[in-house]
């Protein structure tokens, strides 16, 4: 079955790991032993009780989609769990050395949420709330624009910032 543990390949393991890589020996291997499969029944018990209780959601959901056909209503659409989006990091004026940095980190996230471009620059707007950056930002424009001027206010080079925006613009 799949999913199952070879307890006796576990427990071979373990020996293995204790001599070798711990150096145990005798009551001390066999205390090991017992602690790493005593481990393993917990997980393998947990994975079963969450395994367990998926499927008996899933015949309830069956159950109350399929009274609702019955009744002649359509069956409700089961809500589908969202990923967890990842909080926008604020800036501070500490940063202003590695803005550059920062700005990676900031497009990293946004990407991650899924946030479309257009929307960037107000994800910016709301992360830079209270720094020197805010002026710069509440100039508005799109978010290349917003960075070039961000990059070129604080410090980096022209070329390193013609660099960074040929690498956003070429996804790279």
């Amino acid at each position: 079955m799949e999913g199952q543990v070879d307890w006796d390949d576990l427990e071979a393991k373990c020996i293995e790991k204790g001599t070798k890589e711990y150096g145990l020996s005798g009551t001390d291997l066999l205390q090991f032993v017992e602690a790493r499969l005593k481990e393993g029944r917990e997980i393998e018990k947990r994975s079963e009780a969450r395994q367990i209780k998926k499927e008996e959601e899933e015949r309830r959901y069956k159950h109350e989609a399929d009274m609702q056909q019955l009744k002649g209503k359509q069956p409700v659409e089961r809500e589908r769990e969202q990923p967890t989006k990842l909080p926008v990091p604020k800036f501070e004026d500490k940063q202003l050395a590695t803005v550059a940095k920062y700005l990676d980190l900031f497009e990293g996230v946004v990407r991650q949420n899924g946030y479309r471009e257009d929307v960037w620059p107000l994800a910016l707007r709301t992360a830079v709330v209270g720094t020197k950056l805010e002026a710069v930002v509440e100039t508005g424009g799109s978010y290349v624009d917003l960075k070039r001027e961000i990059l070129t206010t604080f410090g980096q080079s022209p070329e390193k910032a013609f660099r960074s925006l040929l690498s956003l613009l070429h996804g790279t």
